[in-house]
Parts: C-alpha cells; sequence; structure tokens
C-alpha cells in the first residue's frame, strides 16, 4: 500500500486578506438583498395599493416598459418595488467580488490572475447584454 501524503496548501496572508474583502462583500450583500426582498414581501403582503394594470404585468415580471409606466403612475406607491431592488442587490453580489478581487490582484501585481477575473466580469457584462436584448 502506497503512502499519499495530503498535499496541504500553505494560507499566504494575501490569500488570507482576499478572502476576509470577499466574504465582506458576500455577507454584506446577502443581508442588504434578503431586507429589501423581505421589505418588499411584507409590503405587498400588507400594503392596500394597486397599480393601475398590475394585472396585465406578464408572468409577474417587470421589463422596462412595466417599470416606466409603474415609476410614472402617480397614484401609485413605489414601495412594491423593494423586492425588485433586493432581486437587483443580490445580482450584484458576484459581480462586486470579482470587481474586489481584480482591485485586490493588480494591488499586489497578479496580473494573470487579475486577467482571468476581468475576462469572467467580460463574460458576465455579455451574458447580461445578450439576456436584456432579448
Amino acid at each position: 500500500m502506497t503512502n499519499i501524503k495530503k498535499r496541504q496548501e500553505k494560507v499566504t496572508p494575501e490569500r488570507e486578506r482576499l478572502s476576509r474583502y470577499l466574504y465582506i462583500i458576500t455577507i454584506c450583500g446577502l443581508v442588504l438583498a434578503m431586507a429589501l426582498m423581505v421589505a418588499g414581501f411584507l409590503i405587498n403582503i400588507f400594503g392596500d395599493f394597486e397599480i393601475s394594470g398590475i394585472k396585465d404585468f406578464a408572468i409577474n415580471t417587470i421589463g422596462p416598459e412595466k417599470l416606466e409606466k409603474a415609476l410614472n403612475e402617480p397614484s401609485a406607491s413605489k414601495l412594491f418595488l423593494f423586492e425588485y431592488a433586493g432581486i437587483f442587490f443580490l445580482i450584484l453580489v458576484p459581480i462586486a467580488g470579482i470587481v474586489c478581487a481584480i482591485g485586490f490582484f493588480a494591488h499586489i501585481k497578479k496580473y494573470n490572475l487579475m486577467l482571468i477575473a476581468i475576462a469572467v466580469l467580460l463574460i458576465l457584462a455579455a451574458s447580461a447584454v445578450i439576456a436584456f436584448m432579448r
């Protein structure tokens, strides 16, 4: 039977610092997103407001035209947008993490890792553009 040594990776202070930054971004972003979504959920349950034409919203989503209609409605309460703001912040959490990693890698002069993070960010941006073109 062969004795295989487990390779232990050395935790460098740089790796630990990046992990701490990403942890803070993730936790803060998730707490903010969840707070907004719960607030929006409770407002929608207990609120007694109605936006004219809300029944016309296709599959309960808001596109640019419907969002503009809801925001320009003078009698409509804008409080229902808390849920959508929460979802928006939830989407921004990984993007903020990637931007943090790009800045961190540039600071410690790890340009190959920085280029990889930039490539990931460009892929996310391209997928968002393609999704909004539909």
